[in-house]
Protein backbone atom coordinates (compact mmCIF):
# COMPACT_ATOMS: atom_id res chain seq x y z
CA UNK A 1 0.00 0.00 0.00
CA UNK A 2 2.75 2.19 0.57
CA UNK A 3 4.38 1.76 -2.72
CA UNK A 4 1.36 2.85 -4.28
CA UNK A 5 1.40 6.37 -2.54
CA UNK A 6 5.16 6.97 -2.97
CA UNK A 7 6.41 7.94 -6.59
CA UNK A 8 9.60 6.43 -7.86
CA UNK A 9 12.43 8.76 -6.77
CA UNK A 10 13.61 8.99 -10.59
CA UNK A 11 9.97 9.39 -12.04
CA UNK A 12 9.49 12.31 -9.21
CA UNK A 13 12.61 13.73 -9.60
CA UNK A 14 11.71 13.96 -13.27
CA UNK A 15 8.42 15.70 -12.86
CA UNK A 16 9.47 17.88 -10.38
CA UNK A 17 11.82 19.57 -12.69
CA UNK A 18 9.72 19.50 -15.57
CA UNK A 19 7.76 21.62 -13.26
CA UNK A 20 9.90 24.34 -12.51
CA UNK A 21 10.81 24.66 -15.98
CA UNK A 22 7.31 24.83 -17.08
CA UNK A 23 7.21 27.55 -13.90
CA UNK A 24 9.58 29.75 -15.27
CA UNK A 25 7.93 29.45 -18.83
CA UNK A 26 4.80 30.50 -17.85
CA UNK A 27 6.15 33.62 -15.48
CA UNK A 28 7.92 34.25 -18.79
CA UNK A 29 4.91 34.63 -20.31
CA UNK A 30 3.68 36.58 -17.75
CA UNK A 31 6.34 38.89 -17.79
CA UNK A 32 6.43 38.78 -21.69
CA UNK A 33 3.18 40.70 -21.56
CA UNK A 34 3.55 42.81 -18.96
CA UNK A 35 6.39 44.50 -20.52
CA UNK A 36 4.58 45.48 -23.56
CA UNK A 37 2.83 47.99 -21.66
CA UNK A 38 6.44 49.96 -20.99
CA UNK A 39 7.57 51.67 -23.61
CA UNK A 40 11.62 52.38 -21.98
CA UNK A 41 14.27 50.36 -24.52
CA UNK A 42 15.24 47.45 -21.81
CA UNK A 43 11.38 46.57 -21.23
CA UNK A 44 11.99 46.21 -25.38
CA UNK A 45 15.11 43.75 -25.49
CA UNK A 46 13.19 42.17 -22.17
CA UNK A 47 10.56 41.11 -24.30
CA UNK A 48 12.52 40.45 -27.60
CA UNK A 49 14.77 38.05 -25.49
CA UNK A 50 11.66 36.24 -24.10
CA UNK A 51 9.63 35.71 -27.32
CA UNK A 52 12.45 34.23 -29.06
CA UNK A 53 12.21 30.91 -27.32
CA UNK A 54 9.23 30.74 -24.71
CA UNK A 55 6.47 29.90 -26.73
CA UNK A 56 8.61 27.16 -28.86
CA UNK A 57 9.63 25.38 -25.37
CA UNK A 58 5.87 24.97 -24.18
CA UNK A 59 6.02 23.07 -27.48
CA UNK A 60 8.72 21.57 -27.10
CA UNK A 61 7.63 20.29 -23.35
CA UNK A 62 4.90 19.37 -24.35
CA UNK A 63 6.22 16.76 -27.17
CA UNK A 64 8.66 15.85 -24.34
CA UNK A 65 5.93 14.53 -21.88
CA UNK A 66 3.40 12.69 -24.11
CA UNK A 67 3.48 8.82 -23.78
CA UNK A 68 2.75 7.98 -27.57
CA UNK A 69 2.88 4.77 -26.79
CA UNK A 70 0.04 4.27 -24.27
CA UNK A 71 -2.30 6.04 -27.10
CA UNK A 72 -1.09 4.26 -30.14
CA UNK A 73 -4.12 1.85 -30.69
CA UNK A 74 -6.60 3.90 -28.83
CA UNK A 75 -7.21 7.12 -30.90
CA UNK A 76 -10.83 7.86 -29.22
CA UNK A 77 -9.21 7.89 -26.05
CA UNK A 78 -6.44 10.19 -26.57
CA UNK A 79 -8.79 13.02 -28.63
CA UNK A 80 -11.27 12.47 -25.96
CA UNK A 81 -8.57 13.62 -23.44
CA UNK A 82 -7.23 16.24 -25.40
CA UNK A 83 -10.73 17.85 -25.98
CA UNK A 84 -10.68 17.66 -22.05
CA UNK A 85 -7.91 19.13 -21.40
CA UNK A 86 -7.41 21.90 -23.66
CA UNK A 87 -10.78 22.49 -25.38
CA UNK A 88 -13.46 22.83 -22.78
CA UNK A 89 -10.53 24.99 -20.63
CA UNK A 90 -10.34 27.29 -24.17
CA UNK A 91 -14.07 28.10 -24.26
CA UNK A 92 -14.55 28.25 -20.38
CA UNK A 93 -11.35 30.66 -20.28
CA UNK A 94 -12.88 33.08 -23.37
CA UNK A 95 -16.34 33.16 -21.39
CA UNK A 96 -14.62 34.60 -18.71
CA UNK A 97 -13.14 37.18 -20.66
CA UNK A 98 -16.11 37.82 -22.48
CA UNK A 99 -17.98 38.76 -19.33
CA UNK A 100 -15.08 40.46 -17.70
CA UNK A 101 -14.66 43.25 -20.96
CA UNK A 102 -18.05 43.37 -21.22
CA UNK A 103 -18.56 44.36 -17.49
CA UNK A 104 -14.97 46.40 -17.73
CA UNK A 105 -16.65 48.55 -20.77
CA UNK A 106 -19.83 48.44 -18.86
CA UNK A 107 -18.22 50.36 -15.95
CA UNK A 108 -15.61 52.59 -17.17
CA UNK A 109 -16.73 53.44 -20.63
CA UNK A 110 -20.49 54.35 -20.73
CA UNK A 111 -20.51 56.54 -23.48
CA UNK A 112 -19.42 54.06 -26.16
CA UNK A 113 -21.32 51.27 -23.61
CA UNK A 114 -23.57 50.62 -27.22
CA UNK A 115 -20.74 50.41 -29.25
CA UNK A 116 -18.66 48.22 -27.16
CA UNK A 117 -21.42 46.21 -26.80
CA UNK A 118 -22.00 45.33 -30.53
CA UNK A 119 -18.86 44.81 -31.90
CA UNK A 120 -18.33 42.26 -28.55
CA UNK A 121 -21.60 40.65 -29.10
CA UNK A 122 -22.30 36.89 -28.56
CA UNK A 123 -22.12 36.32 -32.35
CA UNK A 124 -18.90 38.29 -32.57
CA UNK A 125 -17.28 36.77 -29.95
CA UNK A 126 -17.87 33.14 -31.06
CA UNK A 127 -16.48 33.94 -34.37
CA UNK A 128 -13.66 35.38 -32.45
CA UNK A 129 -13.69 32.17 -30.39
CA UNK A 130 -13.19 29.93 -33.83
CA UNK A 131 -10.96 32.15 -35.70
CA UNK A 132 -8.29 32.44 -32.40
CA UNK A 133 -5.58 33.70 -34.96
CA UNK A 134 -6.95 36.56 -36.26
CA UNK A 135 -6.41 39.45 -33.63
CA UNK A 136 -10.35 38.94 -32.46
CA UNK A 137 -9.21 36.97 -28.88
CA UNK A 138 -10.56 39.21 -25.63
CA UNK A 139 -7.55 37.20 -24.03
CA UNK A 140 -5.14 36.91 -26.43
CA UNK A 141 -2.88 34.12 -24.81
CA UNK A 142 -6.08 31.88 -24.94
CA UNK A 143 -4.78 30.97 -28.80
CA UNK A 144 -1.88 28.87 -27.39
CA UNK A 145 -5.04 25.86 -26.26
CA UNK A 146 -6.53 25.52 -29.76
CA UNK A 147 -2.94 25.45 -31.24
CA UNK A 148 -1.63 23.09 -28.96
CA UNK A 149 -4.78 20.97 -29.91
CA UNK A 150 -4.53 21.11 -33.79
CA UNK A 151 -0.74 20.75 -32.80
CA UNK A 152 -1.41 17.23 -31.28
CA UNK A 153 -3.64 15.53 -33.40
CA UNK A 154 -1.38 16.70 -36.25
CA UNK A 155 1.37 15.03 -34.20
CA UNK A 156 -0.53 11.96 -33.53
CA UNK A 157 -1.26 11.15 -36.76
CA UNK A 158 2.09 11.97 -38.65
CA UNK A 159 3.97 9.56 -35.66
CA UNK A 160 1.51 6.75 -35.68
CA UNK A 161 2.16 6.23 -39.61
CA UNK A 162 5.75 7.44 -39.69
CA UNK A 163 7.45 4.70 -38.03
CA UNK A 164 11.50 5.40 -39.29
CA UNK A 165 13.34 8.35 -37.49
CA UNK A 166 14.73 9.43 -40.80
CA UNK A 167 10.49 9.69 -41.59
CA UNK A 168 10.09 12.00 -38.88
CA UNK A 169 12.78 14.16 -39.93
CA UNK A 170 11.78 14.97 -42.95
CA UNK A 171 7.88 15.59 -41.96
CA UNK A 172 9.42 18.64 -38.98
CA UNK A 173 11.49 19.68 -41.92
CA UNK A 174 8.33 20.00 -44.23
CA UNK A 175 6.11 21.35 -41.53
CA UNK A 176 8.83 23.89 -40.72
CA UNK A 177 9.41 24.98 -44.30
CA UNK A 178 5.81 25.04 -44.56
CA UNK A 179 4.73 27.18 -41.39
CA UNK A 180 7.62 29.79 -42.35
CA UNK A 181 6.66 30.37 -46.38
CA UNK A 182 2.89 30.12 -45.11
CA UNK A 183 4.01 33.27 -42.79
CA UNK A 184 5.91 35.29 -45.26
CA UNK A 185 3.55 34.71 -47.90
CA UNK A 186 -0.20 34.37 -47.24
CA UNK A 187 -2.20 36.63 -45.29
CA UNK A 188 -5.39 34.59 -44.77
CA UNK A 189 -5.21 33.41 -41.41
CA UNK A 190 -6.38 29.88 -40.58
CA UNK A 191 -9.19 29.05 -37.56
CA UNK A 192 -8.14 27.69 -34.59
CA UNK A 193 -3.97 28.86 -35.20
CA UNK A 194 -3.44 26.46 -37.63
CA UNK A 195 -1.09 28.22 -39.51
CA UNK A 196 0.33 28.65 -36.13
CA UNK A 197 0.42 24.76 -35.21
CA UNK A 198 2.73 24.23 -38.56
CA UNK A 199 5.04 25.47 -36.79
CA UNK A 200 4.35 24.48 -33.27
CA UNK A 201 4.36 20.59 -34.39
CA UNK A 202 8.28 21.35 -35.55
CA UNK A 203 8.79 21.93 -31.87
CA UNK A 204 6.57 19.45 -30.78
CA UNK A 205 8.04 16.57 -32.68
CA UNK A 206 11.60 17.79 -32.08
CA UNK A 207 10.87 17.08 -28.22
CA UNK A 208 9.23 13.56 -28.67
CA UNK A 209 12.29 13.05 -31.15
CA UNK A 210 14.75 14.53 -28.36
CA UNK A 211 13.32 12.11 -25.42
CA UNK A 212 13.23 9.23 -27.74
CA UNK A 213 16.53 9.36 -28.88
CA UNK A 214 18.94 12.10 -27.66
CA UNK A 215 18.37 12.99 -23.83
CA UNK A 216 19.91 10.43 -21.87
CA UNK A 217 23.28 11.41 -24.48
CA UNK A 218 22.61 15.23 -23.99
CA UNK A 219 22.66 15.48 -20.19
CA UNK A 220 26.30 14.26 -19.96
CA UNK A 221 27.24 17.08 -22.00
CA UNK A 222 29.92 18.93 -20.22
CA UNK A 223 28.93 22.75 -18.77
CA UNK A 224 31.51 24.23 -21.44
CA UNK A 225 29.11 23.01 -23.91
CA UNK A 226 26.05 24.38 -22.49
CA UNK A 227 28.20 27.70 -21.99
CA UNK A 228 28.74 28.34 -25.71
CA UNK A 229 25.24 26.85 -26.47
CA UNK A 230 23.95 29.75 -24.23
CA UNK A 231 26.17 31.98 -25.98
CA UNK A 232 24.90 31.03 -29.50
CA UNK A 233 21.54 31.84 -27.68
CA UNK A 234 21.91 35.19 -26.82
CA UNK A 235 23.61 36.40 -29.60
CA UNK A 236 20.68 34.89 -32.40
CA UNK A 237 18.06 35.75 -29.76
CA UNK A 238 19.15 39.35 -30.11
CA UNK A 239 20.35 39.65 -33.71
CA UNK A 240 17.25 38.45 -34.91
CA UNK A 241 14.48 41.02 -35.00
CA UNK A 242 11.58 40.38 -32.21
CA UNK A 243 9.29 37.45 -32.97
CA UNK A 244 5.88 36.25 -31.92
CA UNK A 245 4.47 33.15 -32.80
CA UNK A 246 0.63 34.27 -31.83
CA UNK A 247 1.13 36.38 -35.18
CA UNK A 248 3.28 34.73 -37.35
CA UNK A 249 6.29 36.61 -37.03
CA UNK A 250 9.35 35.22 -37.07
CA UNK A 251 11.59 37.29 -39.39
CA UNK A 252 15.18 35.25 -40.30
CA UNK A 253 14.27 31.46 -40.91
CA UNK A 254 17.59 30.00 -40.11
CA UNK A 255 17.83 32.79 -36.35
CA UNK A 256 14.46 32.11 -35.56
CA UNK A 257 15.15 28.32 -35.23
CA UNK A 258 18.41 28.45 -33.92
CA UNK A 259 17.81 30.89 -30.69
CA UNK A 260 14.59 29.00 -30.49
CA UNK A 261 16.22 25.35 -30.04
CA UNK A 262 19.55 26.76 -28.17
CA UNK A 263 17.25 28.57 -25.29
CA UNK A 264 14.93 24.88 -25.01
CA UNK A 265 18.24 23.18 -24.63
CA UNK A 266 20.23 25.10 -21.85
CA UNK A 267 17.09 25.64 -20.10
CA UNK A 268 16.75 21.99 -20.26
CA UNK A 269 20.14 21.39 -18.78
CA UNK A 270 19.99 23.95 -16.39
CA UNK A 271 16.47 22.65 -14.81
CA UNK A 272 18.01 19.48 -15.13
CA UNK A 273 20.67 20.13 -13.21
CA UNK A 274 19.74 22.54 -10.11
CA UNK A 275 17.47 21.98 -7.23
CA UNK A 276 13.75 21.65 -8.43
CA UNK A 277 11.93 25.18 -6.94
CA UNK A 278 8.90 24.27 -4.89
CA UNK A 279 7.33 27.97 -6.14
CA UNK A 280 8.01 27.47 -9.91
CA UNK A 281 6.61 23.94 -9.36
CA UNK A 282 3.86 25.50 -7.86
CA UNK A 283 3.45 27.98 -10.85
CA UNK A 284 4.02 25.10 -13.52
CA UNK A 285 1.63 22.51 -12.30
CA UNK A 286 -0.94 25.39 -12.97
CA UNK A 287 -0.08 26.98 -16.03
CA UNK A 288 -3.29 26.02 -17.57
CA UNK A 289 -4.74 28.26 -14.96
CA UNK A 290 -2.56 31.19 -15.03
CA UNK A 291 -2.53 31.12 -18.84
CA UNK A 292 -6.27 31.92 -18.55
CA UNK A 293 -6.73 34.21 -15.75
CA UNK A 294 -3.34 36.26 -16.12
CA UNK A 295 -4.28 38.72 -19.54
CA UNK A 296 -7.39 39.84 -17.50
CA UNK A 297 -5.56 40.51 -13.85
CA UNK A 298 -3.04 42.04 -16.15
CA UNK A 299 -6.11 44.47 -17.77
CA UNK A 300 -7.21 45.32 -14.01
CA UNK A 301 -3.98 46.31 -12.83
CA UNK A 302 -2.92 48.29 -15.61
CA UNK A 303 -5.66 50.70 -15.15
CA UNK A 304 -5.83 50.42 -11.06
CA UNK A 305 -2.34 50.76 -9.90
CA UNK A 306 -1.73 53.66 -11.84
CA UNK A 307 -4.86 55.35 -9.87
CA UNK A 308 -4.00 53.77 -6.82
CA UNK A 309 -0.67 55.34 -7.11
CA UNK A 310 -1.81 58.94 -8.15
CA UNK A 311 -4.51 59.26 -5.09
CA UNK A 312 -1.52 58.38 -2.82
CA UNK A 313 0.62 60.86 -4.05
CA UNK A 314 3.34 58.50 -5.03
CA UNK A 315 5.96 58.69 -7.80
CA UNK A 316 7.83 55.28 -8.83
CA UNK A 317 9.96 54.79 -11.68
CA UNK A 318 9.04 52.54 -14.50
CA UNK A 319 11.22 49.60 -13.20
CA UNK A 320 9.93 50.09 -10.03
CA UNK A 321 6.52 49.77 -11.30
CA UNK A 322 7.04 46.95 -13.71
CA UNK A 323 8.85 44.84 -10.80
CA UNK A 324 5.72 45.55 -8.44
CA UNK A 325 3.28 44.79 -11.14
CA UNK A 326 5.17 41.45 -12.06
CA UNK A 327 4.57 40.69 -8.11
CA UNK A 328 1.07 41.61 -7.88
CA UNK A 329 0.04 39.52 -11.14
CA UNK A 330 1.89 36.56 -9.47
CA UNK A 331 0.35 36.52 -6.02
CA UNK A 332 -3.30 37.18 -7.71
CA UNK A 333 -3.02 34.22 -9.21
CA UNK A 334 -2.52 31.73 -5.82
CA UNK A 335 -6.61 32.68 -5.37
CA UNK A 336 -7.50 31.51 -8.66
CA UNK A 337 -5.37 28.85 -8.45
CA UNK A 338 -6.42 27.25 -5.27
CA UNK A 339 -10.07 28.21 -6.12
CA UNK A 340 -10.05 26.72 -9.60
CA UNK A 341 -8.51 23.27 -8.43
CA UNK A 342 -10.69 22.83 -5.62
CA UNK A 343 -14.25 23.78 -7.12
CA UNK A 344 -14.12 23.50 -10.55
CA UNK A 345 -11.20 20.73 -11.91
CA UNK A 346 -13.55 19.08 -14.50
CA UNK A 347 -12.95 22.65 -16.28
CA UNK A 348 -9.12 21.58 -16.45
CA UNK A 349 -9.94 17.71 -17.52
CA UNK A 350 -9.23 16.61 -14.14
CA UNK A 351 -11.11 15.06 -11.46
CA UNK A 352 -11.73 16.89 -7.85
CA UNK A 353 -8.57 16.71 -5.84
CA UNK A 354 -6.74 19.42 -3.44
CA UNK A 355 -5.02 21.89 -5.07
CA UNK A 356 -1.34 22.44 -5.10
CA UNK A 357 -0.46 24.68 -2.01
CA UNK A 358 2.44 27.24 -2.58
CA UNK A 359 5.04 25.96 0.44
CA UNK A 360 8.83 27.24 0.47
CA UNK A 361 11.01 25.33 2.22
Amino acid sequence: MLINLICNKETCMRNNWIDSLKGMAIILVVIGHLSTLFSGLVFYKLNQYIYSFHMPLFFFISGYLINFEKYMNIEKTYFKKRVYSLIIPYFFFSAIAYLFYITMDYLYQPQIHNIELFEKSVVFNLYAIFCSANGYLLDTPLWFLPCLFITEILFFISRKNLKENYQLLALVIFFSLTGFLYSTYIPLRMPWSFDIALTGVVFYLAGHFFKKNYETVFFRKRYIFIFVLFLIHIMSSFTNSRVDMYKLIYNNYFLFYLSAFSGILVYFYIFKRIKPSKILQFYGRNSLIILGFHYIIISTLKYTLPVLFSHLNLKISETLFFIISIFLVLLSLIPAIVITNRYFPCILGKKAEKPHILAVG
